[in-house]
């Protein structure tokens, strides 16, 4: 008997009548009465409550604990939950992203309460879920439940397995702690509330009567360590109870015990159970920690396998989850620390996140939002940056690009980025249901600019501001409708909605010059919010004019003439006479046209300053500064302390000469103009409650007139959405406010996964991306040699696949048969489409979790596989050799076996030598090579091994020994063929066999290179003298290509590399660029001998060099920067293995090469699908109807491979 509450398990609502019930009836009041007892259930915050500074908002009330927040920098909701007080997150927090954990953001303290953080999912808890399917299991299990909870486990099991890898616990997990997410038509199961400070501090000693293992352990004091090791083997516990209760049906976690006799009967009819009983039983009785490792990645091999086996599907669609990298989490913390008003500590991970990778898309992107949004980097800058071909290359950077123009104004030129993106997409329909989300976010701005909202969008633009004279003010009206400019010579109206135009112009007469006044101020105009009345200062005398006008019929009258001095004085507001020093800064028709507002300074104190324009009667009053009458003043700020701050933002930059624009309704933000910088001078629109710059807008100035007096004058409208000012002759109107239908595009990017791709439709995409190239091999294997044509096109369509595998790399995870046909097209070259060349290393694999037995072991070998079929890589670590499976990073197997002297591949990768000092083994794989091979030869021999050889190509095998001068020839099963030795004096330091291993070369380390005749058993010729001096030839590497010559790539230590051809005594020196000089450690050539990959570590350079076959020069194609210690390649040149420095981490890539189309017709290329191998199969058909063709066998045949004993392997056990 066992139970299945332990730790602290939350409780939940007992039945489904009262969680229906729910939160709502307890509204009114803060407890209820259970049994007797008065429970708190008031929520720990309120719905609209604000936390951080007033940027998370609560929009929904899940329960008392649990909330649905939006955040308004992210511009999405995530889930708050409340949590222990002493809880600490930060290694949930700093985990990576995983499709079956919830991604934890923040740990957020407020009021005194403790909160989590957490990506917000749509499918809420396992309990509710299985409550929803309304199950009585006593009667009948659904067939689709049962597979629901195969699912189900095999998730959790690799979300927890992940969790553990890196060091996280749960502690008290059970099904209320599994939350569902729905990805289209997939579940998506994810492990959360995650406890692994307070389940780190339970007393371990009271918990024995709740699991097994717990009665078994020490007692005590544990280390963190042991600590840390009992609540992961807890965990597999739990999940074994989770598994049970799925089982049961179980929809809540009252506490009441549970066994395998709860189990109802109605499970022993169906064979599906059987591995799930099996699963629950090592789950529940793990009893040691030493049964721990391996256990869970275990459990999900088994389940995938009989789910495969039970429901009949070809891949288990969930089996490749989205995994992020440490480059996402340090970006995720720099952004919850910059929204935390840390910007210090922000920028230390993002500096960190670029010291991991340089070229990380979603940290340069935030860093340039960032710098934006304060205001560092202008419009025109930011855009500049985007542009670059770091965010060409990406599908979003380019969408963003499009996006950003519109949101800053360039309306049109966003919206043809945009529509090019879609064009594109119609001709190469993306994989990557990241791209598609996208994709599809941009066909809804598009519709939005266009058709919804595309009032809310603003097209920048540039027209002629039809003055003669310097425009001296700019004035938009009341309500954004009408905008004046005014100049010496003329008052120019002009109309900003629907279209802007200009309506009006209002000449001013030329004065005598006799009568011009040494201290006329600036021409002001004002109009009012119909543009019926217009108001006109000239700059002297304190007279103003007001004017009737007709906009649509060209007609202005003038009404009245107000002398300000003498209506004052006639008011008794005015006690001395005005002077010429007492400035009109502004006017503003106000309240419908009936009042004209006039800010004046007097001996620098501002006065404000209304007249009736019915009676011209004034009021007056006294303002503490000028800009005392605007809306940010009289609305906005509503407590003294921003008025402290904006007075002193806007002291300090009048003092620096600077100018501003306040917007009639917007009282957040102010525009200021800066004017320190001259020819660099910019507008900032400062945020008045952030207290800091928003955005920059470079002003646009007149090349033919820079340094001489320019206009600054500017206005924006009453929303401060656009920015008006002059550039020479031309007016231009500038957007400066984001239109809020697009703000929730241009948001911080963090990676979460199910913000990337559904692993469940990447794995149909998978599948069928396999089937089609299952259909290309079998379609090219059917071709005879004479159809030249069919074949070449054909070869054209696994061109076109290889292509579109390495753009789309989810494709390639996972997928053989990709590999295989990249080797295909490697081995028939395409005529027509040669290869140039190598574009780069596309990266497919890591092998990160390679075991190894304590902390010292490295990797000592790696030998790859060549045939077509095979893509494994055997390793030696330590007396230990394991098998690889390149496609699946999945390990094979492993068998004991020395290889601390060389470990090869050869025999059509059939047998494996592996030799110790004096010891030499040779392993052959009989039938099914996934199983370990078999000891078919061994042999003591007489020298202590210091190198071990063996050809991988030849009709004979040969194994050849070295020890100091000495060497020996065996062949077949380690029957000894020869041996010999080279000068007393030298020492061998590396063996080659030729092309046909009729031959072998040993090189020496004093720069020599001997040729041996193998059927001969004895030296030929002379040494070749590759350099004279003590300069060891360390690497020999034959070019199979070159037939009939003895060409290799040498490289000399501390000498460079050499092409020698042995026959002639032909050396020539490779030219390598100094920067990238240094130690080689590995040479590989492709099979035609054309292109040669040599590594240098020292330098992280790997050299790909075009060798010509007449001179025998190698010419530097590219450098490829790369960090590793060692690499090595298939005999195809499509896979390259990079070991790094501390050989114990290898990484998969695949080479991307280059072919040169300019032979192949663009259009055809592009049409190329496949069509073309349905008909090459009906034309195949036609050809051998009625016939039986024994020599052909199609891919499916080929590719099978029988078990040992011929019948099928059974992993179940029956429990009922």
């Amino acid at each position: 008997m066992f139970t299945s509450t332990y730790g602290n398990s939350k409780d939940h609502k007992n039945s489904a009548q009262k969680r229906k019930q729910g939160f709502d009836r307890l509204s009114n009041s803060d407890q209820i009465s259970v049994n007797g007892l008065e429970v708190n259930v008031r929520p720990l915050l309120e719905q609209n409550a604000r936390l951080l500074n007033g940027k998370l908002i609560v929009r929904r009330v899940v329960n008392e604990r649990s909330f649905i927040v939006f955040h308004e920098e992210f511009k999405d909701e995530f889930l708050l939950k409340g949590i222990p007080h002493e809880e600490q997150l930060e290694r949930w927090i700093d985990l990576p992203t995983h499709t079956n954990i919830v991604t934890c953001f923040d740990q957020i303290s407020h009021d005194g309460k403790m909160f989590s953080l957490t990506e917000s999912t749509n499918g809420g808890d396992m309990f509710q879920y299985i409550e929803s399917l309304n199950l009585n299991l006593a009667i009948n299990v659904p067939h689709q439940y049962i597979e629901t909870i195969y699912d189900c486990i095999i998730q959790l099991a690799i979300g927890m397995d992940y969790a553990h890898n890196n060091g996280l616990v749960h502690g008290q997990f059970d099904l209320s702690n599994v939350a569902l997410a729905k990805d289209q038509d997939t579940l998506i199961f994810k492990v959360t509330d995650f406890r692994p400070a307070t389940s780190m501090s339970l007393p371990l000693t009271s918990e024995g009567s709740l699991w097994p293992f717990a009665r078994q352990k020490k007692k005590g004091n544990f280390t963190e360590k042991e600590k840390l090791e009992i609540l992961m083997l807890k965990d597999i516990y739990a999940l074994g109870i989770c598994l049970l209760e799925l089982m049961i049906g179980r929809i809540c976690s009252n506490r009441f015990s549970i066994s395998l006799d709860s189990l109802p009967l109605t499970w022993a009819e169906f064979a599906e159970s059987t591995p799930l009983i099996q699963v629950l039983v090592e789950c529940i009785n793990i009893d040691n920690i030493t049964q721990r490792k391996g256990k869970l990645s275990t459990i999900k091999k088994l389940l995938i396998k009989d789910y495969l086996k039970f429901f009949q599907r070809p891949f288990y669609k969930m089996e490749l989850p989205v995994v992020g990298k440490r480059t996402d989490v340090c970006n995720k913390k720099a952004m919850i620390a910059l929204s935390n008003g840390n910007e210090e500590l922000a920028l230390q991970y993002w500096e960190e996140a670029i010291g991991m990778k340089e070229a990380h898309f979603d940290t340069q992107l935030n860093f340039l939002i960032y710098k934006w949004r304060a205001a560092q980097l202008s419009d025109d800058e930011f855009m500049a940056e985007l542009s670059k071909e770091f965010f060409q290359e990406k599908d979003i950077g380019k969408g963003l690009l499009g996006i950003i123009n519109i949101a800053t104004g360039e309306k049109e030129k966003g919206l043809q980025i945009l529509e090019q993106i879609i064009e594109e997409e119609k001709k190469d329909l993306s994989i990557s249901l990241k791209q598609q989300r996208f994709r599809a976010s941009l066909k809804e701005i598009i519709q939005s600019v266009t058709v919804t909202d595309k009032d809310s969008y603003f097209q920048n633009c540039k027209l002629k501001s039809e003055h003669q004279e310097k425009i001296e003010s700019i004035s938009i009206n009341v309500n954004s409708r009408f905008l004046t400019t005014t100049s010496k010579d003329c008052v120019n109206i002009w109309q900003l909605r629907p279209q802007i135009q200009k309506v009006l112009t209002f000449p001013l007469e030329e004065e005598d010059p006799a009568s011009q006044t040494k201290f006329a101020t600036k021409v002001l105009a004002s109009v009012d919010q119909d543009c019926k009345l217009l108001a006109i200062y000239k700059g002297k005398n304190f007279v103003f004019q007001t004017y009737n006008i007709d906009y649509k019929n060209q007609i202005a009258t003038l009404k009245d003439t107000i002398d300000l001095q003498k209506e004052l004085m006639r008011a008794q507001l005015l006690d001395t006479k005005l002077d010429e020093f007492d400035v009109i800064a502004e006017i503003k028709l106000i309240n419908d046209g009936k009042t004209l507002k006039i800010v004046q300074l007097r001996k620098k104190q501002p006065y404000m300053i209304e007249i009736n324009l019915f009676d011209c009667s004034p009021q007056m009053r006294k303002q503490e500064n000028k800009f005392e009458d605007k809306s940010i003043f009289r609305y906005g700020l509503t407590y003294v302390q921003y008025h402290e701050s904006l007075n002193v933002f806007l002291n300090y930059q009048l003092s620096k000469g600077s100018l501003f624009a306040f917007p009639e309704k917007e009282f957040q933000v102010l525009v200021v103009l800066n004017r320190e910088d001259k020819q660099n001078k910019a507008f900032y629109v400062y945020e008045v409650f952030n207290e800091r710059f928003g955005r920059r807008v470079k002003k646009l100035e007149n090349p033919l007139k820079l340094g001489q007096d320019e206009s600054d004058a500017f206005d924006v409208d009453l929303e401060c959405k656009t920015l008006i000012y002059t550039c020479g002759d031309e007016l231009v109107f500038h957007s400066i406010k984001i239109p809020d239908q697009i703000q929730r595009y241009i948001r911080p990017r963090f990676n979460q996964a199910l913000h990337k791709d559904n692993p469940a439709k990447i794995a149909q995409l998978r599948q069928d991306f396999i089937e089609k190239i299952n259909k290309n091999l079998k379609n090219f294997s059917l071709l005879l040699p004479a159809q030249e044509q069919e074949r070449r096109n054909c070869l054209l369509l696994m061109l076109k696949k290889v292509e579109y595998g390495l753009n789309n790399k989810r494709l390639v995870a996972c997928n053989p048969q990709f590999l295989r046909i990249h080797k295909m097209l490697m081995q028939h070259q395409i005529k027509e489409c040669p290869i140039v060349g190598v574009k780069d290393f596309v990266k497919i694999g890591i092998f990160d979790e390679i075991k190894f037995t304590n902390d010292l072991h490295r990797i000592k070998f790696v030998s790859l596989s060549s045939e077509m079929e095979n893509n494994y890589m055997m390793l030696a670590i330590d007396g230990t050799i394991y098998k690889y499976d390149l496609a699946t990073k999945e390990m094979l197997f492993s068998f004991k076996s020395q290889a601390y002297q060389g470990m090869m591949l050869f025999d059509e990768d059939t047998k494996l030598m592996a030799a110790d000092t004096q010891q030499l083994k040779l392993w052959e794989f009989i039938h099914n090579k996934d199983d370990a091979p078999e000891l078919y030869s061994v042999l003591q021999v007489p020298l202590r091994v210091e190198q071990a050889f063996v050809n991988r190509r030849g009709d004979v095998n040969y194994q050849i020994i070295t020890c100091k001068d000495s060497f020996i020839v065996y062949h077949s099963k380690l029957d000894k063929l020869f041996d010999g030795s080279i000068m007393a004096y030298e020492n061998i330091r590396t063996v080659e066999f030729n092309a046909n291993a009729t031959h072998f070369f040993v090189g020496t380390d004093k720069g020599r290179i001997y040729r041996y005749s193998i059927d001969q058993k004895a030296k030929e010729g002379e040494a070749v003298e590759a350099e004279i001096g003590q300069f060891g030839v360390d690497i020999i590497h034959c070019t199979i290509g070159i037939k009939d010559r003895d060409v290799f790539i040498v490289y000399v230590q501390g000498k460079g590399v050499k092409v020698v051809e042995y026959n002639e005594n032909r050396i020539e020196q490779v030219e390598i660029d100094k920067e990238r000089l240094g130690q080689v450690t590995s040479i590989k050539a492709n099979p035609e001998a054309t292109f040669v990959f040599i590594g240098i570590p020292e330098t992280s350079s790997i050299g790909v060099f075009y060798l010509d076959r007449i001179t025998l020069q190698l010419k530097i194609q590219k450098y490829i920067t790369m960090s590793f210690q060692t690499f090595e390649m298939d005999d195809y040149c499509t896979k390259i293995i990079f070991m790094n420095h501390k050989c114990r981490v290898l990484e998969l890539y695949s080479v991307k090469w280059e072919y040169d189309r300019s032979s192949i017709d663009e259009a055809f290329y592009n049409k190329l699908d496949d069509t073309i191998i349905d008909e090459n199969d009906l034309n195949y058909q036609r050809q051998f109807k009625g016939k039986i063709d024994p020599t052909q066998k199609t891919l499916n045949e080929m590719d099978k491979k029988p078990a040992a004993n011929g019948k099928p392997k059974s992993s179940s056990c029956n429990i009922f």
